[in-house]
């Protein structure tokens, strides 16, 4: 006999879902297999894991995923999906009103088992001592009890028995009805025995069976409290039936809040806020909060010390009844209470004005300040008792300058009242004594000025005594200065450079002295200022907005002296709307951009290039503002008229008039144009080869075609450049010379200025044009004999180019200069 053992097993995954965990010992021997392990109970032996999941809310319950995990090695596997579930757990119609959930595991998942032994166990701890195993036999041919056909098993067969009728009548032949009931009798009693069992929870497929153990119902939590076990087979599967308490979604609640009595505070003082909130816990997990809030009142300005707890503080800025809320919210209800506090105005509060002492013709300012807890109330200020002159100017500022008539105390009465008619008063006395005080000499600030620029100041000064004579004097100061008065002048014209101290005072006709030192720096004759271009970018119909510095900011002022921008012209194209002084301007872009003229295309005339004519350039060759263009076919050139497309003019090798080319091999397509001297002559610049053999090769010179000088429409070359490559002094002329060559040779070259599209260029401001090329060459160009009677070879490399030994095999790119008038090499 092969043993079978089945652990029922539940664990709470959170209120409203359950995992229940069964496990299945196929050869009856608890020292092998795996051991499962819940909470701190474990059961050894299993072979074989179905996890079945359950959800329920507060009345409904419904099984999810079913899943098996076979033990391998020791431990259990991946987990491997039975079946997605779906159908309802049948709540309250189990054993003693506990929940039904009804799950399965195919037969062919046990192996071979033919008897078996089941018991359960959870990890509850009112479960610790629930390790009960009860037998269960299962004979080779397992038999089980005929159940009462369910409703959608009885259905099946009725329609199949009367299908089977029909098809009798209207299509059987003599001798083959029996052979059509049979099958359709056959097949009917396979669906029968294939739906024996419906998963449906209402646990009409179980009746008559035992349940193979039960436990004490109460005995652990819901969601643990497991009640009774069933097992039959049903065709190919096992069919498992669990009775346990499953845990309920409970109903939420809405919280309890109570915003606390009303109340009645006198500005500016604070109400305090006692509410309080309950809730029953619901839904998980638990998360009460509360929020106070004005519903009404004759201000917004309440402030809340923190808005978020029950028990809090409220002020406010102005009387009348306000309205105030508690809400209390547990993520899914909320409730509110209002309670009402009624603010009573209160009279302003002056500050204290301190007693003061001052002296004879000072000038007496005090400003009133008066608070309000009603921000919203206007508060007005008098003066009932004050000395003759003095006056709120403006109010609340207290403005007086005593007279002599005013010596001793003199005692000040201010009050103030709001809106509602309470008021406040406040007294205080200043005290008028006579004494000299001394005068105060105006902030003497230093200045720069360059050499030449006369200097020039008035010196300010104040006395508190009224009526008091001031006298300006020069204490010290450069040479030539002078004070006349108050005013200082001080010619600079043929002074050094450098800083010169001065210091000035002013005394009153008591002897009371103040001074000041400040410097005068002198710098050196400044140039006038530098403007610089600038540019911006702007799309069209639209304005751009600069601000300050705008076009000054890349200027610069020598002299030190601030920079001002003035408009000289309007712009060509849109609307400049301001130039400010600081530099910063307001511009808008045309919506279109204007026509050009003679940009209107229209196809006048076509024709092809030739095989290797990819490289065409444009350019008023006869003067006759009319664009021709030019094009090479392996040296060929050839230029079209752009009026009518015939052939202006056609390079002729062999007119020597200027240079010889008619020996050289081809010229290759990167070829240029440009005016070289400036006189509208255009100049066509290519590469071309004329020292290795054979037709192609690879150009080591430049030459240059005076494309606008036609001659019977013919053009010829004006000059040819010396070679790029240099001569190495230790190349042998073959492989089997004794001695290097005399002269020394140029070792083999390719790819040089093959591939550099020559480029024209002013080098210096004034200076002539210049063709400028470039030159490549690799760690493995420029190879010659090195060895005498010898196939040897060694590379120059950019020894090739520069014909420095130092630059033996090295490799790197050159770029060579030429003057595009003669060619010669710079």
């Amino acid at each position: 006999m092969v043993g079978l053992v089945l652990v029922l097993a539940a664990s709470l995954a959170q209120a409203a879902a359950t995992s229940v965990a069964i496990g299945f010992d196929t050869d009856n021997n608890s020292a092998t297999g795996c051991t499962l392990t819940l909470g701190s109970r474990t059961l050894p032996g299993l072979e074989v894991a179905l996890t079945t999941e359950v959800t329920t809310t507060a009345s409904t319950g419904t099984v999810g995923t079913i899943t098996r995990r076979a033990c391998t090695g020791g431990g259990f596997g991946a987990a491997v999906t039975v079946s997605p579930g779906g159908w309802p757990v049948g709540m309250a119609t189990g054993l003693g009103g506990s929940d039904l959930i009804e799950t399965f595991l195919p037969l062919a998942d046990l192996g071979s088992t033919t008897a078996a032994r089941i018991g359960a166990i959870t990890a509850g701890d009112s479960l610790s001592a629930s390790n009960l195993f009860y037998p269960f036999g299962l004979p080779s041919a397992v038999a089980v009890p005929i159940p009462a056909l369910s409703p959608t098993g009885l259905l099946i067969l009725l329609v199949l028995v009367g299908g089977s009728g029909w098809l009798m009548r209207r299509y059987a032949r003599p001798g083959g009805q029996l052979m059509l009931v049979l099958c359709v009798v056959a097949s009917a009693l396979t669906t029968v025995s294939a739906l024996a069992f419906v998963a449906d929870g209402s646990g009409i497929d179980w009746n008559g069976i035992a349940p193979l153990g039960q436990d004490n119902q109460g005995d652990a939590p819901a969601g643990q409290d497991l009640v009774a076990l069933y097992a039959a087979t049903d065709g190919a599967k096992l069919a498992l039936r669990i009775d346990m308490v499953l845990a309920r979604d409970a109903a939420n609640q809405a919280p309890v809040v109570n915003a606390g009595a009303n109340q009645a505070v006198t500005l500016p003082a604070a109400a305090t806020l006692a509410g309080t909130a309950t809730d029953d816990g619901q839904p998980t997990p638990a998360h009460l909060t509360t929020t106070w809030s004005l519903v009404s009142g004759p201000s917004a300005n309440v402030v809340f010390g923190n808005s978020a707890i029950p028990a809090t503080s409220a002020t406010f800025s102005a009387p009348g009844l306000y309205t105030l809320r508690m809400t209390a919210d547990d993520g899914a209800l909320s409730t509110t209470s209002d309670m009402q506090v009624t603010v009573s105005d209160a009279a302003p509060v002056f500050l204290a004005v301190p007693d003061r002492t001052i002296a004879l013709g000072t000038r007496y300012q005090q400003l009133l300040v008066a608070s309000d807890a009603n921000v919203g109330d206007t508060l007005s200020y008098a003066l009932p008792t004050a000395p003759t002159g003095a006056a709120l100017s403006p109010s609340p500022l207290i403005d007086w300058t005593p007279t002599a008539a005013q010596l001793g105390p003199n005692t000040f009465t201010a009050t103030v009242a709001d809106t509602a008619g309470h008021t406040a008063t406040t007294t205080f006395h200043v005290t008028v004594e006579h004494t000299n005080q001394a005068p105060q000499l105006a902030p003497q600030v230093n200045v720069i000025l360059p050499v030449g620029a006369a200097f020039s100041r008035t010196l300010q000064a104040t006395d508190p005594d009224a009526g008091d004579t001031l006298t300006f004097a020069l204490v010290s100061g450069p040479a030539g200065m002078t004070l006349t008065g108050g005013v200082l002048n001080w010619p600079t014209a043929g002074v050094a450079p450098g800083d010169a101290a001065v210091t000035v005072s002013v005394t009153d006709a008591g002897g009371l002295t103040d001074s000041k030192p400040f410097t005068v720096t002198l710098t050196p004759a400044a140039p006038g200022p530098v403007a610089r271009d600038d540019q911006y970018q702007v799309q069209l119909g639209e304005t751009l907005t600069i601000p300050a510095a705008g076009v000054l900011g890349n200027d610069t002022a020598f002299s030190g002296n601030p920079l001002s921008a003035t408009k000289l012209t309007d712009p060509d194209k849109g609307t400049l709307n301001a130039l400010n002084a600081d530099g910063g301007f307001n511009y808008t872009a045309p919506a279109t951009l204007p026509p050009v003229t003679g940009l209107n295309p229209v196809v006048e005339w076509r024709w092809g290039l030739g095989t290797n004519g990819a490289f065409v350039l444009a350019a008023d060759f006869n003067h006759d503002q009319v664009v021709e263009h030019v094009s090479s076919d392996f040296g060929n050139f050839r230029a079209w008229r752009g009026s009518d497309g015939a052939q202006l003019w056609q390079l002729d090798r062999s007119i020597k008039t200027h240079a010889d080319i008619s020996g050289c091999g081809t010229a290759w397509e990167q070829f240029a144009l440009g005016d070289v001297a400036g006189d509208g002559d255009i100049y066509l610049f290519s590469s071309i080869n004329c020292d290795q053999l054979g037709y192609a090769g690879f150009p080591d010179r430049l030459f240059a075609v005076n494309a606008s000088q036609v001659s019977g429409g013919k053009v010829a070359a004006r000059w040819l450049s010396p070679r790029l490559s240099q001569p190495h002094p230790g190349a042998y002329a073959t492989a089997t010379s004794s001695e290097p060559a005399n002269p020394p040779i140029t070792p083999s070259f390719a790819a040089s200025a093959n591939g550099s599209v020559p480029t024209l260029a002013r080098l210096t401001a004034d200076g002539a044009t210049k063709l400028i090329t470039r030159f490549l060459a690799r760690s493995d160009y420029g190879y010659y004999y090195d060895t005498p009677y010898s196939n040897h070879l060694a590379y120059a490399a950019c020894r090739t180019v520069t014909g420095l030994p130092a630059d033996e095999g090295r490799p790197c790119k050159a770029t060579f200069v030429i003057d595009a008038a003669t060619g010669a090499i710079d």
